[in-house]
């Protein structure tokens, strides 16, 4: 069962590796770095964490998180490679050849 959505997992993991200082972000690129500082999060009515991003105009900002969702992304392939065990090779099932010696 999973018990923490992958975004809200992604978005936590890189808030962690920004306040550890894991990660450095350009003082030249604004773009991101102002999409980063209008990132907030609420809670759902069933108390699951949802993040947006606020729109520069204050109306609804809907589809203004490309940066920053393609950070997120960044930071679950860098999570997946470095630091689990998901490529671990396994194998799966051994290829069994009948009458053959």
């Amino acid at each position: 069962e999973i018990e923490i959505k992958t975004k809200q997992f992604g978005m936590q993991r890189l808030q962690s590796m920004t306040n550890n200082k894991e990660i450095v972000y350009s003082h030249d690129d604004d773009e991101m770095i102002g999409e980063l500082e209008r990132t907030t999060y609420s809670r759902t009515a069933a108390g699951q964490i949802t993040y947006s991003v606020e729109s520069l105009t204050g109306m609804d900002g809907r589809g203004e998180d490309h940066n920053t969702a393609a950070l997120v992304c960044a930071v679950l392939g860098w999570y997946q490679k470095f630091e689990t065990d998901f490529n671990k090779k396994v194998k799966l099932f051994k290829k069994f050849i009948w009458g053959m010696s």
